[in-house]
C-alpha cells in the first residue's frame, strides 16, 4: 500500500468515525425529543396495502395521553388497539398521507373505545421510507375549559339577559353592552343604542349630574351608592331610575357596568303619598278653620240678632220723615252684610243649611245672563256653551247662583285688559280612573258639569294650592275678602260635587266643578211660610243665654201681642214655668246654654205641660243638630240671625202647627 492510499484510508476512518458520532449524536437528540416532548408521537407503519397501519414506535406522551404501554402495542394493529379509530376520521387521514405523502392536520376530535375519551389535534405526515408519523396534543383540559366557559358565558347571557334590572356598560360617554331589559324601560331595543351617547336618553335637567358622575367613577372618586335620575323613552315619555355602578376594564380600557332600576312606580307613589299628605293637611286646616268659621258665625249671629231686631223694631216706630230713619236703616243694611258675611263663612265650613231642590243648571244660567252682562265689563266678551239635555241636579238655587256670580267675578277680576269668560255646562261620566288621576276617593258615576275659564294670568302651583283658603286672595288690600272661592268650595263639597282649578301661568285659569245627577224626581214642595203673624195672646216662655237677644226676642213678640215669660238658661225657664200658673203655648228656646240645654229643657217641660209647642232657635244651623229628636222637622227650628218679621212668622207656625 503506498504512502498516498494510507493516508486516504486514514481520512476515510476519522470521516466515517465522525459520521457515527453524529449519527449517535442525533439519534440521542432525536430519542431525548422523541420521549421528552409533551406531545404524543406515533410511528405507523402501512399493512394490507393501506387498509390498516401497525404501530413501530410510540413515546412517553403518547402513553400517558393514550393511557397505554409502549410494550403493548408495538407491532399491533391501530384498529386493534383503538377500535373506535374509524369513526373520528382519523384512520382516512393516515391513508390520505402514506398515498398522497402530503401533511395534514386533523380538527379537534373527540373519541371514546371503552378506556379513554377525550379531544386530539393531530399532525400527520410520512416519512422518506414510507412511515407514517402523527404528533397530537392532548386538548381535552383546554376544550373542557372551553366548554365550561361557553356554558358560564351562556348561564351569564341568561342571568344578564334575563336580569329584572337594566345592566348597561358605558365607555367614553358611550354604550358598549346593554341588555334586553333596557326595552321595557325605554322602548328602545339594545342594538339600537350600541355606540350612542347615553347622555341622549337622560332628561336634560338631569345630564349633567349623570355624566359627572360617570367620570367621577372613572377617575376613582368615591360616589353616591345610588342615584335617582330620569330617563327619556322612545314615545318621550319621562320614567325615574336609579343606577349603582361598579368600575370595571372593557376590552382593554376603564369603563363603568351600571345597574339600573326602573322606580317609576315608587316615584308615583312616593310622589302620591306627598301629594295625599299635603292634601290630608289642607283638609286638616281646612276643617280647623272651618270649625272656627262655625263658632264665629255662631257668637256673630247672636250680635247680628240683636243689632238687625232692634234697627227693624226702631224702624216700625219711627215715623217716615224723622231724621234718624235713615241712619237706622244704615245700621239694619250693615247688619244684613254682616248677616251675609256670616252665611259665607258658613257655607265654607259646610254647616249652611240648604234648601236643594231639582235644578236644571242651564236655567240657572240662563236666568243670570242679563246679571252677568252687566257684571263684566265692556271688554270681556261673555260665551255661554249651555250643554242639550243636561241632567238635573239637586241644589239650592240661591248657592248655585252664588257659586256662578263668585266665580265670574273672580274671572272678570283677573281680566284687567279684557278678554273673555266662558261659563260651560255639560253631562260627564267620572270613572274610577279620572279619581285616581286627581288623587281623591270620588264616587264613579253620572255628573254634571260646570266649567268658568278666563283668559286672565293663570296662577301657578303654589296659588293653586291655597286659593280655597278662607281670607286668602290675590287682590290688593279692601279689594275683596277672600272669600268668595272658599264659599264656592263650601257650596260644592256640601253638595256631594268635587271642584278642580286648571290652570297655568300666562295660559288662563279653568274652574269645573262636578255635581251629582239627581233623579228626576221633584223635591216635596214646603209650606209656603204664611202671613199671618196676629198674636191672640198666647203665652211664649223665651229661654236664651244671650241677654240682648233675650231682650230682643221679648220686646219682638210683646209688639206681636203675645205674653212673654223669659229666662236665662234651661234651668230658670223650668222655675218660671213652674210659678206660671196660666197656660204656656210656646217654648221658643236657645238649643246651646250652660247647665242645661234646650232639647233637655223641651224633654222636661214637656212631662209638666204635655200640650207645649217647642221652637229652637240656634246660630249653629239645623244640620247639626240633626242629631237631637226634636230636630226632625223644619217647622220647629229658626235660624240665627232672625229678623222680627221671620220670627213672628215662625212663631205663629208653630202655633199653627198640628
Amino acid at each position: 500500500m503506498s504512502e498516498e492510499d494510507g493516508t486516504r484510508n486514514v481520512e476515510f476512518g476519522s470521516r466515517l468515525a465522525r459520521t457515527e458520532t453524529a449519527l449517535r449524536d442525533s439519534n440521542a437528540r432525536y430519542k431525548g425529543i422523541f420521549e421528552n416532548t409533551r406531545d404524543g408521537v406515533a410511528v405507523y407503519e402501512a399493512v394490507d396495502s393501506g387498509e390498516d397501519f401497525i404501530f413501530v414506535e410510540f413515546n412517553p406522551a403518547g402513553e400517558r395521553i393514550e393511557h397505554v404501554h409502549r410494550e403493548d402495542v408495538i407491532g399491533r394493529r391501530v384498529s386493534e388497539v383503538f377500535p373506535g379509530v374509524k369513526e373520528f376520521g382519523l384512520f382516512e387521514v393516515f391513508q390520505r398521507v402514506w398515498r398522497t405523502g402530503t401533511a395534514e392536520r386533523h380538527p379537534v376530535s373527540s373519541y371514546k373505545d371503552g378506556r379513554i375519551s377525550g379531544w386530539r389535534e393531530n399532525f400527520v405526515y410520512r416519512l422518506p421510507a414510507g412511515e407514517i408519523v402523527a404528533m397530537y396534543s392532548d386538548e381535552t383540559q383546554r376544550r373542557r375549559a372551553e366548554e365550561a366557559l361557553r356554558e358560564n358565558e351562556q348561564k351569564y347571557r341568561v342571568l344578564v339577559e334575563n336580569a329584572g334590572e337594566v345592566i348597561l356598560v358605558a365607555q367614553d360617554g358611550q354604550i358598549m353592552f346593554v341588555n334586553r331589559r333596557i326595552s321595557d324601560v325605554t322602548g328602545y331595543l339594545p342594538e339600537e343604542l350600541i355606540g350612542k351617547p347615553f347622555s341622549d336618553y337622560i332628561h336634560p335637567d338631569d345630564r349633567d349630574a349623570v355624566a359627572e358622575r360617570h367620570i367621577n367613577q372613572l377617575k376613582g372618586e368615591a360616589v353616591p351608592g345610588v342615584n335617582p335620575f330620569r330617563v327619556i323613552t322612545r314615545e318621550g315619555a319621562v320614567r325615574w331610575a336609579e343606577s349603582n355602578i361598579v368600575l370595571i376594564d372593557w376590552e382593554g380600557k376603564p369603563a363603568t357596568l351600571n345597574f339600573i332600576t326602573d322606580i317609576t312606580d315608587r316615584k308615583r307613589g312616593e310622589e302620591a303619598r306627598d301629594k295625599l299628605q299635603s292634601q290630608l293637611h289642607q283638609a286638616q286646616r281646612m276643617e280647623s278653620i272651618g270649625i272656627l268659621a262655625g263658632g264665629v258665625a255662631h257668637d256673630f249671629n247672636n250680635l247680628l240678632t240683636t243689632i238687625i231686631g232692634n234697627a227693624q223694631l226702631a224702624l216700625v216706630d219711627l215715623p217716615k220723615d224723622d231724621p234718624l230713619r235713615e241712619d237706622m236703616e244704615e245700621i239694619r243694611k250693615a247688619g244684613e252684610r254682616g248677616a251675609m258675611l256670616t252665611r259665607q263663612l258658613l257655607i265654607f265650613s259646610r254647616r249652611e243649611p240648604q234648601q236643594t231642590e231639582l235644578l236644571d243648571l242651564n236655567e240657572v244660567v240662563q236666568d243670570m245672563d242679563k246679571l252677568l252682562r252687566r257684571l263684566v265689563r265692556e271688554s270681556i266678551e261673555l260665551r255661554m256653551i249651555q250643554a242639550k239635555g243636561l241632567w238635573k241636579i239637586r241644589a239650592d238655587v240661591g248657592q248655585m247662583e252664588q257659586v256662578i256670580m263668585n266665580l265670574a267675578v273672580n274671572a272678570r277680576d283677573v281680566m284687567l285688559g279684557g278678554g273673555t269668560l266662558t261659563i260651560e255646562t255639560a253631562n260627564v261620566e267620572l270613572d274610577t280612573a279620572f279619581f285616581h288621576a286627581h288623587d281623591v276617593a270620588g264616587e264613579p258615576g253620572s255628573y254634571v258639569m260646570l266649567a268658568v275659564t278666563d283668559t286672565g294670568p293663570g296662577m301657578d302651583k303654589a296659588i293653586r294650592e291655597r286659593i280655597f283658603d278662607p281670607f286668602f286672595t290675590t287682590k290688593e288690600r279692601g279689594a275683596g275678602t277672600g272669600l268668595g272661592l272658599s264659599t264656592v268650595y263650601g257650596i260644592v263639597k256640601q253638595g256631594s260635587g268635587y271642584i278642580w282649578p286648571y290652570s297655568q301661568p300666562g295660559m288662563g285659569t279653568t274652574m269645573k266643578i262636578y255635581l251629582p245627577r239627581a233623579e228626576d224626581v221633584p223635591r216635596r214642595v214646603l209650606k209656603e211660610e204664611t202671613a199671618d203673624t196676629k198674636a191672640g195672646g198666647e203665652v211664649v216662655l223665651v229661654a236664651e243665654d244671650n241677654p240682648p237677644l233675650r231682650e230682643l226676642a221679648q220686646r219682638t213678640l210683646a209688639k206681636a201681642g203675645y205674653q212673654v215669660l223669659t229666662a236665662g238658661d234651661g234651668e230658670e225657664a223650668l222655675r218660671v214655668s213652674e210659678r206660671f200658673k196660666g197656660e204656656i203655648h210656646l217654648l221658643l228656646t236657645d238649643v246651646v246654654m250652660p247647665r242645661m240645654g234646650g232639647q233637655e229643657l223641651a224633654e222636661r217641660i214637656r212631662t209638666l205641660r204635655p200640650g207645649i209647642r217647642v221652637l229652637y232657635m240656634s246660630g249653629f244651623p239645623d244640620r247639626e243638630l240633626s242629631h237631637l229628636d226634636a230636630m226632625e222637622s223644619d217647622a220647629n227650628f229658626l235660624q240665627k240671625p232672625f229678623t222680627p218679621q221671620s220670627l213672628w212668622l215662625k212663631v205663629r207656625e208653630t202655633m199653627n202647627s198640628e
